[in-house]
């Protein structure tokens, strides 16, 4: 896995790229009234929750129900696919977390996997890096004591590749 990192970065940028351009301004169209998009455009979907939960959380409360679907696929392009086509199972006993420093301004977690996956996420000042498989999300830092979830985070067992730089929203 860790020889397809080049590649399921530029795959995964690329169909990022593909549904801004391309594809998040029209999905919002074929929402059922829950919020979900029909199977077709899985690859589109956030595969843990539905378009409406950027107004839900209160992300975009000015917004009409359309606008914030396609802002939350905006803020999200290419999630099913990251889940879906790249994404890899996951089974904690096999992860092994080899630091974790969970101050906010210098977020760190880093873990390895099978088969060379890995996940690194780290905040440093405001640039928030992540890079690999999303193990973190398996990650439940508020149980006692702090440990792997014991209930999947998305549909199945497995967790989506991720490779994104942003600025840290604390």
């Amino acid at each position: 896995m860790f020889i397809l990192l080049p590649l399921f970065a530029v795959l995964s940028l690329s169909f990022q790229l593909f549904c801004m351009l391309c594809v998040n301004w029209w999905a919002p169209l074929f929402c059922d009234a829950t919020g979900w998009l029909p199977n077709w455009l899985a690859w589109v979907q956030t595969f843990d929750d539905t378009l409406d939960a950027g107004k839900r959380d209160g992300l975009y409360p000015n917004s009409s129900v359309f606008w914030s679907r396609v802002f939350w696929l905006y803020r999200n392009s290419g999630y099913g696919f990251d889940y879906w086509a790249l994404g890899t199972g996951f089974n904690s006993s096999q992860w092994t977390i080899k630091s974790m420093d969970l101050i906010p301004a210098s977020f760190t977690f880093y873990a390895i996997g099978p088969r060379g996956t890995f996940n690194l996420d780290v905040v440093r000042g405001p640039i928030h890096l992540k890079l690999g498989w999303k193990a973190w999300n398996m990650y439940n830092q508020y149980s006692h004591p702090p440990g792997w979830r014991p209930v999947a985070w998305g549909p199945q067992w497995r967790i989506p590749f991720v490779f994104s730089i942003s600025l840290y929203k604390g």
